[in-house]
């Protein structure tokens, strides 16, 4: 009898363990659902890079509270570039030592190359830019002049055709005085070069080409076996306010001048001293402080990637500022009487 109880005991004993023990295992589980997990996020953030020069903008991606390594200098042509700005007015300069904690934008700075952008226009540019004389008479009944008066201005090549060679002009340079009988033109190129000139006028177009209304003029002359005078190119659309301009011309009939400024604004202006025979411009005109003086009128202004934004026509005796006819107005002119 002890022995059949002893044998229920260990059987009983047997059967009951592993409950025992698989409950004990699972008191030591934790519950997923019940869990809490510690999970540490960290925040990034973007800076884009404005390059100012005609490249797509760029990005970096930074982490929050980090800094982020000075970018590779980007290059615009004809210009040096200054460092990277917080501001699009180019302002504040950004401190890289500085932790990011938002999106950033920079913008890069440059200034003009005036040193390598000078050896261009004086080895290449200045070849298209001319002296432009108009000569009014009188003559006798001999033929024999008697009485006369010349007016000096400057003006530029933009277009050579079956031998000759067009150049641009203000109207109140080269329109006739009507106190005298005759008028002749004379042109002189950057190497001293003169040519006999000629008001153009096209056999498709009415009247020759000449409106105080542009305050331009096209004349035309034969080149010689030594002339060297070249084309500039005319942008299509007008130049923006603060970009750089250049003015070349002959300023009191000075040789060959190079000034530098920029674009203020656009305005309408009214030319005190100038009858509307001379110059009727009505239209809002390129006002800039790259100087220019007497003699200037007529002379090409330019972009920094030397292609003609506007013609010099007026300008301040005091402080050298200037005022050109733009672009969309000059190719609107030519147009209107020089092309077909």
């Amino acid at each position: 009898m002890k022995k059949a109880v002893a044998v229920m005991l260990a059987l009983i004993c047997v059967l009951c363990c592993p409950f025992a023990l698989s409950s004990c295992n699972l008191a030591g589980i934790v519950n997923p659902a019940s869990s809490s997990v510690n999970v540490t996020t960290t925040n990034t953030y973007e800076v884009t890079l404005v390059y100012n020069n005609g490249d797509k903008n760029g990005s970096i991606t930074v982490e929050e509270g980090k800094t982020f390594a000075t970018p590779s200098d980007p290059e615009k042509e004809n210009y040096i570039f200054e460092g990277w700005y917080s501001d699009a007015k180019l302002s504040k300069k950004y401190d890289f030592s500085k932790a990011v904690t938002k999106d950033l934008t920079l913008y890069a700075k440059y200034k003009l190359d005036a040193a390598t952008v000078t050896n261009t226009i004086s080895q290449d540019t200045i070849k298209s830019v001319v002296k432009v004389y108009s000569k009014n008479y009188n003559t006798t009944i001999f033929g024999m002049e008697n009485g006369s008066k010349t007016s000096q201005g400057s003006g530029f090549c933009f277009y050579v055709q079956n031998g000759y060679y067009f150049v641009i002009t203000n109207c109140h340079v080269v329109v006739k005085d009507p106190s005298y009988s005759k008028q002749s033109f004379t042109i002189e190129d950057y190497q001293g070069n003169v040519y006999t000139a000629y008001l153009y006028e096209n056999p498709n177009k009415a009247g020759s080409a000449i409106s105080p209304e542009y305050d331009l003029a096209c004349l035309y002359f034969k080149p010689s076996s030594t002339t060297n005078v070249k084309e500039l190119s005319i942008v299509s659309e007008n130049p923006e306010v603060g970009e750089d301009v250049i003015s070349l011309g002959a300023p009191k009939d000075q040789s060959n001048s190079i000034t530098y400024g920029q674009i203020s604004e656009y305005r309408k202006i009214t030319l005190d001293d100038t009858s509307e025979d001379l110059s009727n411009v009505t239209f809002e005109v390129i006002h800039h402080n790259a100087y220019i003086d007497h003699g200037s009128s007529g002379g090409p202004l330019l972009n920094s990637d030397l292609n003609v934004v506007g013609v010099n026509y007026a300008g301040s005796s005091q402080t050298g500022e200037g005022y050109a006819i733009p672009a969309e107005k000059l190719i609107e002119f030519l147009n209107a009487y020089v092309y077909n």
